[in-house]
């Protein structure tokens, strides 16, 4: 039988800090590819892989904790130390350095506060 991931089961850290009441999470690896075709190749078109990159998007529900908003919006800009990890495999983890790009806190009537985060990756994802 195999065992299926789940949602609840997968954690971002910031800093070694687990964002908490996270309600979503995505991991985006690209991998850009480089022409390499030439005029004998007719109208077929040849590539190669080239560099990488990678972005986490992660939303989350605002606590009212004593935790300012403000201490929120003024992440846009930092670079963190994160961790993409399993809660139940504890040697699936991969680590990186991504800097902050968006921010947006969203507060409807009737509905808790959730706030929505993209960190660009700087460099690999191990």
């Amino acid at each position: 039988m195999t065992m299926k991931h789940k949602g609840k089961d997968l954690l971002i850290l910031l800093n070694d800090v687990a964002i908490a009441n996270s309600k979503s999470c995505d991991i985006n690896m690209d991998c850009e590819v480089i022409e390499t075709s030439s005029p004998d190749d007719g109208d077929t078109k040849h590539f190669i892989p080239g560099r990488k990159s990678w972005k986490v998007t992660t939303s989350y529900l605002v606590e009212a904790d004593g935790t300012p908003i403000k201490s929120h919006l003024s992440v846009p800009g930092k670079i963190f130390t994160i961790k993409v990890k399993s809660r139940t495999l504890s040697d699936d983890v991969m680590t990186g350095h991504a800097i902050c790009t968006n921010c947006k806190i969203t507060g409807t009537k009737g509905n808790l506060t959730q706030g929505s985060f993209t960190f660009q990756g700087t460099g690999a994802l191990k």
